[in-house]
């Protein structure tokens, strides 16, 4: 699968905008605009509007950082001839059509560049004489696709008495254009509005493939939520002139109405693909839903690179809020509302919690983020938005309401225990600025939450009896040296004096804790600590 990658097409160094060898591969990217988005800002930064950076597309694969200078060699040579030829072409179309100022452009152009017009004549003639068949055939098919529109058009206005589709529907301007918003049932939906297929070429396509999996996880979300499914307008494009008919309402200027579109025209879809296969899927499932509308904004279809930058300026400028915020408002995940419902029994550690962000800001009163509270959970009890259904919520009511108790009973008990390891009581209650604790210790950041949930986990399975934890040997912990500098975490949750929030760093950091108990360690943790006494032989 073809991927985008930015590279320096010449070496450049420009201290603290940054240095690159010719032939570096900067970047990776999976859509072409984020590409050139990239290269548009690295050049920008470097003092040029194009050149040095320049997006390529191929199907090898790239590491960010290294230098090819072979690629970038060969690469240089092609794109020298591509744009001989392009120049070439531009000379001779002029030359053809007598468009003299063209032509001066043209040849004027040729040579800044350092080449001879005799020279390109001879060697590119036939591609150059090839390129302009390519313009022409395109420009003959788009005279053909805009007399047929303007067919449509005219034969819409002279009779508005043939067959079409009619939709309640709301009419807008944007862009100085108009636009309509309709209401479509489902079962219409299916059948009239359709979008690009999936073995037509990027760059002939206004949409992304499609994805079945996404299709059938919509579609499986309204087979699940079918009193309170919630799916977001689809945006189409219509391939024929569509006429709309004002229903007199007062103070809707005209805005209310029927929205008439041709029998024959293209429905194509621009944004939505997933929720219209989605919606498709889930009436098979359930055909009552077929009824049931979605809201369709219509614009006129002004051509496939119109629709390409509709795509593009819906999706690029969309901003995909938090994981934590969306746990926040997700009142379908069961797991979610534990943790909703656990921090509410906890007001003093809640009140140092992040619900909107993943990440805790540097100068924030907050300790850790709710998704820090999720995997902390995970590590203790081996709790998440997957097990928990199972565990929990499919268990027999009165069982799942203990269970859910006995969980919060446990985790409310180890906080409170918690309170034992230096600094940490003044960290909760906010003695100690939360900037100044993330600076200095380690207790304050999310490896150490998260490795509290993986000792204390070790720690319950032994020391459980019935339904009561003997909690005494947390004492131990008041011994503890968390110092962010102290050698007990170097290599774990520190690394290069910087924290270290990995995997490893979390069993790590887990297994000093182990320790400190004298509790025994996973398999896991036997393995890091076997690594580090290696590294440090």
């Amino acid at each position: 699968m073809s991927a985008y990658f930015v590279f320096a097409t010449q070496s450049v160094s420009s201290g603290e905008k940054g240095s690159y060898e010719q032939g570096t591969c900067v970047s990776r990217h999976k859509s072409y605009s984020t590409a050139l988005d990239k290269s548009d800002k690295l050049n920008k930064r470097h003092g040029r509007h194009r050149g040095i950076f320049d997006v390529i597309t191929s199907d090898d694969e790239f590491k960010s950082g290294e230098v090819y200078k072979e690629f970038m060699d060969g690469w240089l040579i092609e794109e020298e001839k591509r744009q001989k030829i392009s120049w070439l072409s531009e000379i001779l179309m002029a030359e053809k059509d007598g468009d003299d100022h063209r032509l001066k452009q043209a040849v004027e152009m040729v040579s800044i560049n350092g080449w001879v017009l005799d020279e390109l004549k001879e060697q590119f003639s036939a591609e150059a004489n090839q390129e302009i068949d390519r313009i022409g055939a395109k420009q003959q098919e788009y005279a053909a696709k805009e007399a047929r529109r303007k067919a449509n058009y005219d034969s819409l206005v002279k009779s508005r008495s043939e067959i079409s589709y009619t939709f309640p529907a709301v009419r807008g301007i944007q862009a100085g254009k108009e636009y309509y918003t309709a209401q479509v049932p489902i079962k219409h939906l299916i059948k009239l509005f359709r979008f690009d297929e999936e073995e037509v070429p990027v760059e002939l396509r206004a949409q992304r493939k499609l994805n079945e999996k996404r299709a059938k996880s919509i579609a499986q979300y309204m087979l699940d939520n079918p009193a309170n499914y919630v799916l977001p307008a689809i945006t189409a494009c219509v391939s024929a002139a569509m006429s709309f008919e004002p229903t007199p309402v007062a103070g809707a200027s005209d805005r209310l109405g029927l929205l008439n579109i041709p029998l024959e025209a293209m429905m194509l879809i621009v944004d939505g693909q997933h929720r219209r296969r989605g919606a498709e899927l889930a009436v098979r499932e359930c055909p009552e839903l077929k009824n049931e509308s979605l809201a369709v904004t219509l614009y006129y279809d002004q051509g496939l690179r119109s629709n390409q930058q509709m795509f593009s300026d819906i999706n690029c400028s969309a901003v995909k809020p938090s994981t934590a915020i969306s746990a926040v408002y997700n009142h379908r995940c069961e797991f979610g509302l534990f943790i909703k419902e656990l921090l509410n029994e906890m007001p003093e550690i809640k009140s140092r919690i992040e619900m909107e962000t993943t990440s805790v800001g540097k100068q924030s009163y907050k300790l850790w983020s709710l998704i820090s509270v999720q995997k902390f959970i995970y590590h203790l009890f081996g709790l998440n938005k997957n097990s928990f259904p199972e565990v929990v919520v499919d268990t027999e009511y009165s069982t799942a309401s203990e269970m859910r108790k006995q969980y919060i009973k446990i985790t409310k008990e180890l906080f409170e225990n918690l309170k034992v390891i230096p600094q940490w009581a003044a960290m909760i209650s906010g003695s100690i600025p939360a900037p100044d604790v993330r600076d200095n210790f380690v207790i304050g950041h999310a490896v150490f939450l998260e490795a509290i949930g993986q000792f204390a986990g070790q720690y319950i399975c032994k020391y459980e009896r019935g339904n009561e934890v003997d909690w005494s040997h947390f004492e131990k912990l008041s011994n503890l040296d968390v110092m962010r500098s102290s050698d007990l975490w170097n290599g774990r949750c520190v690394l290069l004096g910087k924290m270290n929030k990995t995997a490893d760093g979390v069993k790590g950091t887990a297994a000093q804790l182990c320790k400190a108990l004298g509790l025994g360690l996973t398999i896991e943790m036997e393995l890091i600590e076997n690594r580090l006494q290696e590294d440090r032989q």
